[in-house]
């Protein structure tokens, strides 16, 4: 599977053109923001293999991918969109990529930030978790705000392009400088968001259910890597 040029070629091109937030700061060996940049680039233009293993079920290997680092998608209402450190697109899938090391999956529950927001973002979080399971803020409180809008982001732009088939995919960097507490703190928080929506395991990842994706014809699946430097 190959990437389409968009001009960034290997992780120099990819910090000129798509730096994360915090630039130097964010940018450091073994941190995610450029891990993800070194594993995207380690064989371009062809797709890394782990990636390209999962996504053999849902696309044709000869059919390359749009692509764009920190890519920003709009959701609902005033304010920040979601950004997906890498989003990969064809015909047949939207992948949203989100890497780590041992960075949090954010900093808020549902219950935190929906106590917290604006009326804006109350709405916001309202409608993303009404696409999601069909029902309130108040019955999922205790899932990770990040992973509600990594989802709905990915299920908007699979809508966006017409797609049937998307996915989310974290892919999380394993190094001797990542806290194994931390580690664990995010595989819980994933575990419990895919048990709390009721995903099923199949073809090596998980298939996710949501309201928004039956009543759109999208299948959307969820896909956890994790890769030892």
């Amino acid at each position: 599977m190959l990437l389409k040029y968009n001009g960034i070629v290997d992780i120099d091109t990819w910090f000129a053109m798509a730096p994360p937030k915090g630039k130097e700061r964010h940018w450091k060996d073994k941190r995610s923001a450029k891990e993800l940049a070194r594993y995207m680039m380690s064989d371009y233009p062809h797709i890394p293999k782990e990636i390209e293993n999962a996504l053999l079920h849902f696309t044709d290997e000869n059919i390359a991918f749009n692509w764009a680092a920190e890519y920003v998608t709009e959701l609902f209402g005033k304010g920040e969109g979601r950004n997906h450190d890498a989003f990969l697109s064809n015909r047949d899938i939207v992948v949203g990529i989100e890497g780590k090391a041992d960075e949090p999956l954010g900093s808020q529950l549902i219950e935190d930030a929906f106590c917290t927001a604006s009326e804006n973002k109350k709405q916001r979080i309202e409608k993303m978790i009404q696409m999601i399971f069909g029902d309130s803020p108040k019955n999922h409180k205790n899932i990770r705000y990040q992973l509600v809008t990594a989802i709905s982001a990915i299920l908007l732009e699979a809508k966006k392009r017409q797609t049937k088939k998307a996915m989310l995919m974290v892919i999380v960097f394993k190094s001797e400088e990542c806290s194994e507490k931390k580690l664990q703190a995010n595989e819980d928080d994933i575990r419990r968001f895919l048990e709390e929506i009721a995903a099923k395991s199949i073809d090596d990842c998980y298939l996710v259910p949501t309201v928004y994706g039956q009543e759109n014809n999208i299948e959307l699946y969820f896909k956890y890597i994790e890769i030892n430097l």
